[in-house]
């Protein structure tokens, strides 16, 4: 699959009369201006990071396509219904405002990595999350991106509701502190590993890709069940429904 990248600061013009099609990726990078007076024709990924988009002619889009940009780049002549907004973050304090979906967009995708300040490769340690932490129906948080062995602590009390959808990417980790609690409502796929001493309860869909340490997820039980699962979490568990214990 090919990829042409426009770079941080050149720029790109189509001119009227003149077409460009995308197969493969597409990508307009900080400080860069793409003009389309002409004709573009989506049938790839077309990613506008920091840079600007501005169509002024016709836009197409197949089957397969996908648009995506961040929070600071623009697009212009393309309904913001069919663009996925996404975003990086480095800690827990942006996280909450990050996850927030973003209005009249296809999607919200977050981009959630420990910080490299030196750019060294190695991270500068775990984030912890300290408060609950919901990700709403239609954002996406990815924990893990560009950097590899991130690692995402829940701390005692804390729990991470999953109503949209949760991926951990290859190399990372979750790990679920005694009293931490994952409840998958949605989409959670699992590329990484997960290192469990708290709770997972499983409502949701799971794609297991990576591995589990420790309490393997549980579905909702009936009442007879309750005491193994108390005991299998840590003493943690999340009741979904009512239950009747006599």
């Amino acid at each position: 699959r090919a990829t042409l990248g426009v770079a941080n600061g050149a720029g790109l013009t189509v001119e009227q009369g003149a077409g460009m099609i995308v197969n493969g990726d597409f990508a307009v990078g900080g400080g860069t201006v793409c003009t389309v007076a002409g004709t573009l024709e989506n049938n790839g990924k077309i990613d506008v990071n920091y840079g600007t988009l501005d169509i002024t002619g016709t836009y197409t889009a197949g089957e397969t396509a996908s648009v995506k940009k961040d929070t600071v780049g623009t697009i212009n002549g393309i309904d913001t219904g069919s663009i996925i907004l996404y975003s990086y973050v480095y800690d827990e304090a942006t996280l909450a405002e990050a996850l927030v979906p973003a209005e009249g967009y296809a999607s919200t995708h977050v981009y959630l990595m420990c910080p490299d300040s030196d750019y060294d490769g190695t991270v500068d340690g775990p984030i912890v999350f300290t408060q609950n932490v919901t990700v709403p129906e239609g954002v996406e948080l990815y924990l893990g991106y560009f950097v590899q062995n991130d690692v995402f602590v829940l701390g005692d009390g804390v729990t991470l509701t999953v109503n949209g959808e949760l991926l951990i990417m290859s190399g990372a980790t979750l790990g679920i502190n005694w009293g931490g609690t994952v409840v998958n409502n949605g989409y959670t796929c699992n590329f990484g590993t997960i290192r469990s001493d708290g709770c997972f309860v499983q409502n949701g869909q799971l794609q297991q890709s990576g591995t589990v340490m420790g309490c393997e997820p549980v579905e909702a039980m009936a009442a007879e069940d309750l005491l193994a699962a108390l005991e299998s979490c840590g003493g943690q568990y999340v009741l979904t429904e009512a239950v009747g214990i006599s």
